[in-house]
């Protein structure tokens, strides 16, 4: 916001999540969950009232289903629900919304996202949405089941941002695990900050062999725990960059360090326990910059308006007071909303294992499309750029091709990323 004055201008941001100077008290678990209910209901109620006709998206999860649930009891009325799924078992969620749907007693509406010959195009399509080289791929199913959606219904309502907000995240447990039962001696080994040191040494990315991983191992380990988690967020750790950046891309990325912007952010909340710094820190990079923008983008894209009701500013201030415990307890994640929709969702959802909108698009990347891979990565204008050593990238293009790479040496969220970054360019700058 830019504020006008007698003495000029000043900018002056219009809001900011952030923790207050006193949380609210422990011990009060009941009041704390009738109150989050409250809030939510009430959340969901003035969307509801504004968008009368809406839909909701339904994956099965707790997220959009606690959603569906309190969009049912406030309307009483069916509605229609939207699902998208895959052939692929092991990222298929259809079953897990049907389940929820005939519980709560609303239609549901599915499709499946499957692989085809159009593919490609349609990954044109959607950097062509987005504006810029982004990468989280759970946007495709994101467009299909907009794309479904807008056939029956002009909004719907969506369960993103609890991860984010109240600790639905499986690196958040690890985090507080490995806070609770790490070694005295990893623990001092973190607080030397001696990744500056262990940068400068040689890591082969690109491969993963066992002196690189135990390498790769250190120097993560050389962080503290909150920075680890800058770390395991970017496709291209640092050791990557460095082994396929050319030299000349290697200064403009040290302008532009990403460990500086996360530590910034982790500066405004050094007081605050380890989880809250990871909330607050998934709240102003994930939730803004990939979250937020995944599914306004991919909804807009089909003439679809997407609302979460918990982006609801009572919400958000109501569980920034709250107390660490009831945010995550023990392995139970979400503890809070966890409680107060267990009347309303079935035993399986509550009980079920956490999946996300994962797709298989590493089987699709190593199966169906090699050969493009390697016509986007390698091809002499993608080359020409000069951002990549041309063979470097070629070694882990093919390492990857042959499963050879792990998440830190080349993984699937690497080559998209970098297929995005090249489409991107394609479309915009050249």
């Amino acid at each position: 916001v830019i504020k006008f004055g007698k003495n000029g201008t000043k900018n002056q941001a219009y809001w900011k999540f952030q923790y207050p100077d006193a949380n609210l008290e422990s011990g009060h678990d009941r009041e704390y969950i009738q109150e989050f209910y409250r809030i939510l209901e009430r959340a969901v109620d003035r969307r509801i009232r504004r968008y009368p006709k809406a839909g909701a998206f339904l994956s099965g999860g707790l997220d959009t289903s606690g959603v569906v649930a309190v969009m049912k009891a406030i309307k009483k009325a069916s509605f229609q629900t939207f699902t998208a799924g895959f052939d692929e078992k092991a990222y298929d969620e259809t079953e897990d919304a049907k389940i929820v749907a005939e519980h709560v007693g609303v239609d549901q509406i599915l499709t499946k996202v499957r692989f085809d010959k159009d593919f490609p195009a349609l990954l044109e399509k959607i950097v062509w949405h987005h504006d810029a080289p982004f990468s989280d791929t759970s946007a495709i199913p994101s467009f299909h089941a907009a794309k479904l959606a807008r056939n029956s219904v002009n909004t719907v309502l969506t369960g993103d941002f609890p991860d984010q907000l109240i600790g639905g995240s499986g690196h958040q447990i690890y985090a507080l695990n490995r806070q609770e039962n790490d070694s005295f001696y990893k623990t001092i080994f973190r607080r030397m900050n001696l990744h500056h040191a262990m940068a400068r040494i040689p890591v082969t990315a690109g491969t993963v062999s066992f002196k690189d991983k135990i390498m790769r191992f250190f120097y993560r380990e050389s962080f503290p725990l909150e920075e680890q988690r800058i770390l395991t967020s970017m496709p291209l750790p640092p050791w990557l960059k460095n082994y396929l950046y050319t030299p000349s891309f290697k200064d403009i990325n040290a302008l532009n360090d990403p460990m500086a912007i996360g530590r910034a952010m982790y500066s405004d909340v050094k007081g605050q326990g380890l989880l809250n710094k990871l909330l607050y820190f998934d709240v102003l990079s994930y939730a803004v910059d990939d979250l937020m923008i995944k599914v306004e983008r991919m909804t807009s894209a089909n003439g679809l308006e997407a609302i979460s009701p918990f982006h609801d500013i009572d919400l958000v201030d109501f569980v920034a007071r709250l107390p660490e415990d009831l945010k995550i307890r023990g392995e139970r994640q979400k503890y809070i909303m966890r409680e107060a929709l267990k009347p309303m969702l079935p035993k399986h959802t509550m009980n079920k294992k956490k999946q996300g909108f994962a797709m298989p698009i590493g089987e699709w990347l190593v199966r169906s499309l090699s050969d493009y891979v390697r016509e986007i990565l390698l091809d002499s204008k993608t080359l020409g750029r000069g951002y990549f050593n041309k063979d470097k990238l070629t070694c882990m293009v093919e390492n990857f091709l042959a499963g050879k790479t792990d998440y830190a040496s080349g993984s699937e969220a690497t080559i998209i990323t970098l297929i995005t970054i090249e489409l991107w360019h394609r479309q915009f700058i050249d």
